[in-house]
């Protein structure tokens, strides 16, 4: 397994990569360190590519809302920003680094959890650049996301979406309705013709992200 580390400006990109036979590449939005767990999916064939130091109000919010945490800050919605340079630097550049020629249909997973879940989903909407996407914890309470939704065509195949079975019972009204919200995406999805896993799993919000996170790239990569 190699390993090919590259930083843009305030982002960290860390690529692992089998010596032989590249025939998928994951990419996960990380809020937690999920490689250690990922690392086994390296020797099936599989890159697994982090993206980490994200400005997570920022970057991963389609557009303003007002935050949820007092300590938080507001979400300031310039997800397309980040998207832009997502698209259009880290993955040509990490892809060219791993001698993927430009315009490739490798097997492409975009993954990740809470804001980066919502991001994943978004991002489908954008372009097809994804194959299937992984979203665990997805923050689908956002503002209008799922209203948003609905005037729009999803580019992914194939979707894993999870949440936390006590999600339900936060505190704050508008994380509550998570569980309500995440159906409401996968209902959408199916509408759409998609394939879709939706799984209620143990716990709350930051119950075993890494363990589920790997969850849903099993699922995306085996079908297991």
């Amino acid at each position: 397994m190699n390993r090919i580390e590259k930083k843009y400006g305030y982002l960290d990109v860390l690529a692992m990569v089998p010596e032989t036979g590249l025939e998928s590449i994951v990419y996960v939005l990380e809020p937690v360190k999920v490689l250690p767990m990922l690392e086994r999916f390296v020797s099936d064939g599989t890159a697994v590519v982090s993206v980490f130091g994200m400005d997570w109000n920022r970057d991963l919010t389609p557009w303003p809302a007002k935050g949820v945490l007092k300590k938080g800050g507001d979400f300031t919605g310039k997800a397309d920003g980040f998207m832009d340079l997502l698209l259009g630097t880290i993955i040509p550049e990490t892809e060219s680094a791993l001698g993927i020629p430009a315009g490739s249909r490798v097997k492409r997973i975009l993954g990740g959890v809470s804001l980066a879940g919502m991001f994943a989903v978004y991002a489908s909407l954008k372009t097809d650049t994804f194959n299937a996407i992984g979203s665990v914890s997805g923050s689908f309470w956002y503002d209008n996301f799922t209203e948003y939704l609905k005037n729009e065509e999803p580019k992914a195949d194939r979707y894993y979406l999870s949440i936390g079975e006590q999600e339900k019972n936060a505190k704050n009204p508008r994380l509550a309705c998570s569980e309500i919200r995440t159906r409401e995406v996968e209902s959408f999805l199916r509408g759409k013709g998609k394939e879709v896993t939706f799984e209620l799993t143990e716990g709350g919000h930051f119950t075993d992200g890494p363990a589920r996170v790997a969850r849903a790239i099993s699922v995306l990569l085996f079908d297991i």
